[in-house]
């Protein structure tokens, strides 16, 4: 029933579905295995989430991961480690290609919340682009080819890396958002963190 309610509160697959609540992980096998695997099939994507990190989080702590079995396809939205520890990245790899955008300028261990959006493009001109609260301008971008994505991710996790018990994030989650085959501009971005609105 957790699973299914933590589901119904933090998760919007849809561009224009809005959810309400967070919920809070204390890296204790509580994380979300939404049940199927998200994936673009065209090699471009965004996905969102609002993030409040509490500072006992460990190294590569996940607040969301669609990996499959091999690492080689899927994305996620990691913390990092060391010195960098209290910040964050996006991944995204097609094609056993690894592209990392990050770390974040901004520290994701001060109790505040943050809106986080990832987006990638496939191609000759390929990126992923970190935003963090500004969403005009990235905090960290990458680009290269990917090749093409393969796909075949094992099942979208929120709060771990799958299956909750590696890699888990501590502190809250909430409106996790996925925009299949869509790179948002920078309007949209701004759209959906400050009010849900519909999102062609």
């Amino acid at each position: 029933m957790r699973q299914l309610l933590a589901l119904l509160f933090c998760l919007s697959l849809v561009p224009n579905v809005w959810a309400g609540a967070s919920l809070d992980f204390d890296e204790d096998g509580d994380c979300i295995d939404v049940g199927s695997a998200v994936e673009p099939t065209s090699g471009d994507g965004t996905y969102t989430a609002w993030l409040n990190g509490d500072d006992v989080a460990a190294d590569f702590s996940r607040a969301m991961s669609g990996f499959n079995g091999t690492g080689n396809e899927g994305y996620l939205i990691s913390k990092r480690s060391g010195a960098n520890q209290e910040d964050i990245a996006c991944l995204v790899s097609m094609n056993s290609t690894f592209r990392v955008a990050g770390p974040s300028s901004t520290s994701f261990d001060d109790g505040v919340w943050h809106f986080v959006v990832c987006d990638f493009t496939d191609g000759v001109s390929a990126s992923v682009n970190l935003f963090v609260d500004d969403m005009t301008t990235a905090q960290a971008t990458t680009s290269g080819n990917f090749g093409s994505f393969q796909g075949g991710p094992n099942n979208l996790f929120i709060g771990a890396r799958g299956p909750c018990t590696t890699n888990e994030w501590d502190g809250r989650i909430a409106h996790v958002q996925i925009f299949m085959d869509k790179v948002l501009t920078a309007a949209e971005r701004e759209q959906i963190k400050h009010w849900p609105g519909s999102i062609a």
